[in-house]
């Protein structure tokens, strides 16, 4: 007899139709009843479980309960696939491929494309000088960045758009950080918004928030004290150990005799031309930031004023007599310090009323 997939007739063996089939020996052939919609056989076959093929195009996957092409849906893609079947099992995407992390499917679901993720940019500064303002950029996972969240994600880095700091007079911008507090966090961006080092687009996985940050140059103060044989003393303020600097007290060893340090005339300049927006300053007094570049160094000149009458003034300080005691002005020593006699000198008083040393002359103050 006859080979599966063929008839006898008239002691020939012709081969079945591509959609039909047959058993060894038989005497004609059946139709398939097993291909799908759209499918094209592929006979003929030798059992009544036919072999066919079809394609699915990109974004569909075979579904076999169903036997049919269906649409990808959710955060899945596929390519497009030949389903082959070939009487046993069938082959070609009977499902569809799960996009990984921080990617998505596309309307077509023929492709993942990177997660769109925004990029604040803030200022990080409430200097008010200069074109300083937050701004937002936008990067596609895997791709590039924008200035729109919209795309196009051409761009390798963010140097292309107006998004970065201007310097400070005194402090440079450094680029962006994911901290705010200065020499804290990771840089990303550098100060001409290239990517930092271990940086790339793929480095931002959510929305982030990054603070431009800028540098800690020093700044100087020269303290001046006049009248007296002491050199000039210098202060660096480093405002990368400390925020805040302050006026020291330099002056212990420097005050001439019968005078103290009523306080520290400030100017720009050594000759004392260019006042500073702060005249005057005090021993512990915090010293601004400067605003420009010509108030990077400021000079402190001691102003000394005369020891009151009834102090005594020692190492720039000024003190009270002893309770009944005067003094004259510019006074530099508690032994200065005296009680008056005469009626118009020193008054003792108690219970019993007041009065007055007799005699004339002062009777200095011995310490006890």
């Amino acid at each position: 007899g006859c080979e599966a997939g063929c008839y006898e007739l008239s002691g020939a063996c012709i081969k079945c139709k591509d959609s039909q089939y047959s058993s060894k020996g038989a005497k004609d052939c059946s139709n398939c009843t097993n291909i799908p919609n759209g499918a094209t056989p592929t006979g003929p076959s030798t059992s009544e479980s036919c072999t066919w093929k079809t394609t699915c195009n990109a974004g569909q996957f075979w579904d076999t309960s169903e036997k049919k092409c269906k649409s990808c849906t959710g955060n899945t893609i596929s390519s497009e696939s030949n389903i082959v079947f070939d009487g046993t099992k069938i082959s070609g995407n009977t499902s569809c491929t799960a996009c990984s992390q921080h990617t998505e499917a596309n309307d077509n679901h023929t492709e993942c494309i990177g997660k769109v993720y925004r990029i604040d940019l803030k200022k990080n500064t409430v200097y008010i000088h200069g074109n300083f303002s937050d701004h937002t950029v936008w990067v596609q996972y895997g791709n590039g960045f924008s200035k729109n969240n919209s795309g196009p994600f051409t761009y390798n880095d963010i140097s292309q758009f107006d998004v970065l700091q201007p310097d400070k007079p005194v402090d440079e911008f450094m680029g962006y950080y994911t901290e705010s507090k200065r020499g804290t966090g990771s840089q990303r961006f550098t100060e001409t918004g290239a990517l930092a080092v271990n940086t790339n687009n793929k480095s931002f996985t959510e929305d982030t928030t990054l603070y431009a940050q800028y540098s800690n140059n020093p700044y100087y103060v020269t303290y001046i004290m006049p009248d007296t044989s002491c050199s000039n003393k210098s202060q660096t303020c480093d405002r990368k150990n400390a925020d805040v600097c302050k006026v020291q007290n330099v002056t212990s060893s420097c005050v001439p005799q019968g005078k103290y340090l009523n306080y520290w005339q400030c100017s720009y300049d050594l000759e004392g031309t260019k006042p500073c927006s702060k005249a005057r300053y005090a021993i512990d007094e915090e010293i601004s930031k400067p605003d420009t570049q010509d108030e990077v160094t400021r000079y402190l000149t001691a102003i000394w004023s005369t020891c009151p009458a009834g102090k005594y003034c020692m190492n720039g300080e000024s003190y009270d007599c002893p309770a009944g005691a005067t003094s004259d002005e510019g006074s530099s020593a508690k032994s200065d310090c005296h009680l008056v006699r005469g009626g118009t000198g020193t008054v003792f008083c108690d219970g019993d009323g007041c009065f007055t040393l007799p005699g004339t002359g002062n009777i200095p103050w011995n310490g006890k």
